[in-house]
């Protein structure tokens, strides 16, 4: 019998307005990336968790294949990147299962803030709770 588990990377949008978030991911490198072009997004229940049966369809700004932008509705969570059957810890660990930190930067723009994260600062802003890894809009 085997076990697995799935890491997810999350930004929530927990206030009453869309937010902006541009990011950009390093070219592959023969390695699993943790953060890719398969985003989902879902809405948030009334407790703030996630609705896992009501999917919102995105849709990517930029048209680069490395670089994406997406407008995240107000109170939503936005997916956008795993780790399977690993645990993350900070970003640059080595994963056990191959798979490579990529994100280079990501902009989160909100009505009258814009937060910039790179690497070295990613686990200054996203902290992990029960499998997620996120960091919240309220």
């Amino acid at each position: 019998m085997s076990c697995s588990w799935v890491e997810r990377f999350v930004v929530f949008n927990k206030s009453t307005n869309s937010i902006l978030v541009n990011y950009t991911l390093s070219a592959n490198q023969n390695e699993l990336p943790i953060f890719d072009n398969h985003i989902q997004c879902f809405e948030l229940k009334n407790n703030k968790e996630i609705d896992w049966n009501k999917e919102v369809i995105l849709i990517d700004k930029d048209s680069s294949s490395l670089s994406f932008s997406f407008d995240i509705p107000q109170n939503s969570a936005f997916i956008f990147g795993s780790l399977h059957n690993d645990s993350y810890e900070k970003f640059n660990t080595k994963f056990i299962n191959g798979y490579r930190f990529n994100l280079t930067k990501m902009e989160i723009i909100e009505q009258y803030q814009t937060v910039s994260i790179v690497p070295e600062t990613f686990d200054d802003f996203f902290k992990k709770k029960r499998g997620i890894i996120s960091y919240a809009v309220k």
